[in-house]
């Protein structure tokens, strides 16, 4: 990673460092996107984990060049259930019409299968309030 981006995340990652409290956590949660993982192996950026770690400066086996902004920390990986079933869902219709690219589709999915937490569950509001939940909707009916 060049100087500039590198001192760019190094920064951003102290900002959440100090407001949200990560130094808190026993683990640094990354929320992954199902395009993202499949670009990652469109393009050949194996290890994934490895690269990802780089990116956060994660010091690690992989990584221990690096200065880390959060060493000694680890990583977890987590993807919605929406795009699991998403890549999916493209793997079967790539692999239908024989595509090239149905290859980098099976492999994000492999590499999801091991490293990264599903996350399912329904819709959750802003709110916990089921009260407040309803002043709203029904100030949003008045309003139209």
């Amino acid at each position: 990673m060049r100087h500039g981006r590198a001192k760019a995340a190094r920064k951003t990652l102290q900002y959440f460092k100090r407001t949200v409290g990560l130094q808190t956590r026993p683990f640094l949660p990354v929320l992954l996107d199902g395009n993202f993982v499949v670009a990652m192996f469109q393009q050949k950026i194996v290890p994934v984990s490895g690269r990802i770690e780089r990116v956060l400066q994660i010091k690690s086996s992989a990584t221990s060049s690096l200065t880390a902004s959060f060493s000694g920390e680890s990583i977890k990986y987590f993807i919605t259930q929406a795009a699991v079933t998403e890549l999916q869902f493209l793997h079967e219709n790539l692999v239908k019409k024989k595509h090239s690219k149905a290859d980098a589709f099976r492999e994000a999915l492999e590499w999801i299968r091991k490293e990264c937490t599903v996350l399912t569950g329904g819709s959750r509001s802003l709110s916990n309030n089921k009260n407040e939940n309803q002043k709203d909707t029904k100030k949003e009916g008045r309003a139209q």
